[in-house]
Order: C-alpha cells, then structure tokens, then sequence
C-alpha cells in the first residue's frame, strides 16, 4: 500500500496482496493542496506514534484542503505548516502553522516532533520543535492567526520565542553549521530530518537530528537540547558523508531496519527556483546507504515483518533499532482495522507499557494501545501518573485526541496543571486546551495562570481572546499574571481586545 502526494491530492494506491502490483487505480483521499510554488508542495510523509500520517506544506502554497467535492465552508486553509490525515476515520487536520520551506519531519524517542527547514530564520537553516497548534514564524513573515504579531515588541526581549514558538532555536549553530568533511559547506538549505534510532551507527550519534545540507552536499549533525519545555537545537559534532558531484541533491534520509542510513539523490543540475519544466532532468536519480563498517552487524531479526506474528510484533516494540517498533506498530494497526488481531495482545502490550523500566518502551507499547483503539480510562490513569514528564505529556495528548475528555480525565488534567513540576507537561496541558470544549478548558487555564514559570502560556491565552465566548475569563486570567516581563497592557499591542 502506498501513500503518494501529487499536489493538488493525496493519494492512496491499495495492495492488499503485497505482491508490488497496485489492486487498483489511485484513490484521492484528500485535494486543494497548494502548488503555486512547486519546490514545497506537500512532503515528507511520516508515521505519527498516534495513528496519524503527518506531512509538511511550503510557504509560498495556499491551500483550501477538504476531501473530493468538499465545499469551501468544509475545508482547511493551510500556507505553511505541519499537517495530519488519519487513515482509519478518514480525518484531515492542521498539526501546526507555519515554518518557511520545511522538508522533513520525525520523532524523537520522547514522541517530540521536529521539522527542518530548506530556508528560514533570516537566511539561515533552522530546525523547529512542532508544537501542536503551535504557530511559527514563515519566510513570508506574514498571514499569521489574528492573535499573532509578525514583529514582537522591542522592550521585551526574547518574547518573539514565546510568542510564536514556544520554545527556543539557536538560528546560527542550528542552521547552517560548521566546516565539515570539506570546506565547502553550503549555507543555509537543509533538507531532510532523521533523528537517528537505529542500532548501527556508535551509540554517541543516537537521538541526535541529521539533515542534508543541500548546497553543502554534506550531512549535518544537530544536538536538540531540552530547554524549558522545548528544545534547543545546536549544530554539533563532525558533519558526515561530503559528495563533490555538482549534481548531487539529497531529499531525505530514513534508517533502515538494518541500523544503516538511506538516503534519496534527486540528481539534478538545477537545485531549485526554475518555472520551466523542461529543464529538468526526469531521467536520473540515485539511492544511497550509508552503514557504519566498525560497528555494523547484518539483522538477525527478520525484515519481512507482515510474515511476522502478532505476539512476534508485541516483542519488537523492545528492539533497539526503532524502525522495528514503528513498523510493528503500523502493521498490528492494519490488522486491528482488518479484524484480524487476537485479543491477547493487549495485555502483553499493557504488561510492556506498566512495567518496562525505559520510558522509551513503555511510550512506544503506549502509542500501539492508543492506535488499536484500546485507549481505555485505566491505560489513561496510568499515562497521566508516569513517573517519566514525556509519557504523562503524551497521556495527555491522546486523551484529547478526539477533542472531548471523561470526567476522570478532566480531573486529572485539572490536578497535573495545578501540582506537576515539569514545564513538558504543562506545555502538552497548553496544547490540549485548544482541542477542548470551553467549559473544560477554563478550569485548566485558570490552574496554568498560577504557575510564574509558565511564561511561554501566554500565547495560549492570546489565542483565546479571540474567541468571542472566551475573552471575558482570558482577560481575567492574564490579569493574574504578575510578571513585569509580561504585563497585561501588552496585550493591547495585538488589536484583539474589544474597543469598548
């Protein structure tokens, strides 16, 4: 089965059989996608851990994206941003606005998103942690929601971190990068996210990010560093893999389950910014991998993982080369879907998830009982009190997926907003509100408010302003806010108070 996105569509080929023969013509699950600028169209398709496929659209696009025959009062606008589809309810939806030209997205062991930009921050490379419904800053540093400034106020430094990101970006270390393996190293277009999770490269490179550096026709190695309740991404280390071929223009990366890094040449002359069609070479393209000789060791563990039992795909969600885990994920999924999947598992997924000892395990056992739909009030009690920060910030997540909570949960989110010491938590607390009803979001603002650390809450609250039913209780709630780098008479500076 295969995904394909060919702007204006989504595409979906079947192939039940697996036997690499499509069962049918393409079916267009979703249209309207953007491709005014055709070097960022729809791209990136990834995975979720939650069930979703998620992907990327470029600035210059404007999309109105519904499914076929949709009218405009039933679709999403969508410029710049991270976007998600789920293939089960048949669900579109926009993860988060804005980033420049981003190609590449992926997970961290911790289920944090990241993107990588091909131009952003001021000319140079950048590389975002994705908040949901977060709101970022564009190339066009225009078009933002109604609560967004594009320049933030000179007299508070540092708020425009706060203001459209909620977490902090080293533009210079982050972006372009240092020489490498040569002294050409390329500037600020970077391609392709990967977050290294395979079991083949020295352990000293796992977890961190690497993205192509296009004109550099390098790898860059990047370090997300945790800071406050998002990250800071520097460049670090030695960059890898130079290519003096001209024509050599790198697309993606992706470990394999091998451990070894695979990577997509476009192999073109022209890099990008030509309108004329014909001069694009449609003839050549290029596959490479990239293993680590002093440390790779062939797969014992068998790749033809659809031949595998399910008690067999439970067991991967342990090995160390997560490709495994995310594999036996999606195809445990597929199969819940088919009815095929024996009732069995899911305690042997829920005795991974409650006892493991790495976090790590027990999110990704977490993330296949929520895809198979066996999210239940006591897999929730037990996410929400995870001693780890990153699956109670998940527990929350998912609990808001289908954007209404049960009085349980709600009462737990209440409790974690008030008493939970870690700003990770809260940051997933300040996403969710905006998945929930009114009545059961004020309770968790009004918790949130009290918490002085919680500075990067503010732009949850600018965005309810400008919901006409909310504004009264926002107003109040920012009127609690006792920080002199965040006084209320800022908010006048966004023109979305009432004048009266």
């Amino acid at each position: 089965m295969s995904w394909v996105g060919a702007s204006p569509e989504l595409l979906f080929i079947p192939d039940r059989d697996r036997d690499d023969v499509p069962d049918g013509s393409p079916q267009v699950l979703l249209n309207g996608f953007g491709y005014q600028d055709t070097h960022e169209c729809l791209n990136s398709f990834l995975w979720g851990p939650d069930g979703w496929l998620y992907g990327i659209q470029g600035v210059f696009n404007l999309a109105h994206i519904g499914k076929p025959g949709a009218p405009e009062d039933q679709r999403q606008e969508l410029r710049a941003g991270v976007w998600r589809y789920h293939p089960v309810r048949h669900e579109f939806e926009v993860f988060a606005h804005g980033g420049s030209n981003p190609w590449g997205l992926d997970f961290d062991a911790g289920g944090q998103l990241f993107m990588t930009h091909c131009r952003s921050y001021g000319g140079r490379g950048g590389t975002t942690h994705v908040l949901q419904g977060g709101q970022f800053w564009n190339q066009a540093n225009a078009n933002y929601a109604p609560f967004i400034i594009a320049a933030p106020p000179t007299e508070f430094p540092g708020f425009r971190n706060y203001l459209l990101a909620s977490a902090r970006y080293d533009h210079g270390a982050g972006g372009a990068g240092a020489p490498g393996t040569d002294a050409i190293y390329g500037g600020h277009f970077h391609v392709g996210t990967m977050i290294y999770l395979g079991d083949n490269w020295p352990t000293e490179y796992r977890g961190r990010l690497f993205t192509h550096n296009l004109h550099g026709h390098q790898i860059n190695q990047q370090v997300n560093r945790p800071w406050g309740s998002g990250f800071d991404t520097v460049h670090a280390g030695q960059d890898l893999f130079f290519c003096s071929d001209p024509a050599y223009v790198a697309l993606d990366l992706q470990y394999g389950p091998d451990g070894a890094v695979y990577f997509i040449d476009w192999y073109e002359p022209q890099h990008c910014h030509n309108p004329n069609n014909e001069r694009w070479d449609r003839g050549n393209g290029r596959i490479y991998r990239l293993q680590w000789d002093a440390t790779y060791q062939p797969s014992r563990t068998r790749t033809r993982l659809d031949l595998s039992s399910p008690a067999e795909l439970v067991e991967l969600h342990g090995h160390p080369n997560d490709w495994y885990a995310r594999t036996a994920r999606r195809l445990l999924h597929e199969r819940a879907v088919a009815g095929t999947l024996p009732q069995e598992i899911f305690p042997a997924l829920g005795g991974i998830f409650s006892t493991h000892l790495d976090p790590a395990i027990r999110l990704r056992a977490l993330w296949t009982i929520h895809a198979l739909g066996h999210f239940t009030e006591q897999v929730s009690e037990r996410a929400l009190n995870d001693p780890d920060e990153y699956v109670r910030g998940w527990g929350i997540q998912l609990a808001a997926d289908d954007r209404q909570l049960s009085p349980a949960q709600l009462a737990a989110f209440q409790r974690l907003a008030q008493d939970d010491p870690s700003q990770v938590v809260r940051r997933h607390l300040a996403s969710a509100l905006h998945r929930l009803p009114a009545q059961d979001a004020w309770p968790l603002i009004e918790r949130l408010a009290r918490n002085g650390e919680d500075r990067e809450s503010l732009p949850v609250f600018i965005r309810l302003l400008d919901e006409p039913a909310l504004r009264p209780a926002a107003l109040g709630v920012l009127a609690r806010f006792d920080s002199p780098e965040i006084p209320v008479g800022l908010i006048e500076r966004f023109g979305v108070l009432p004048q009266d």
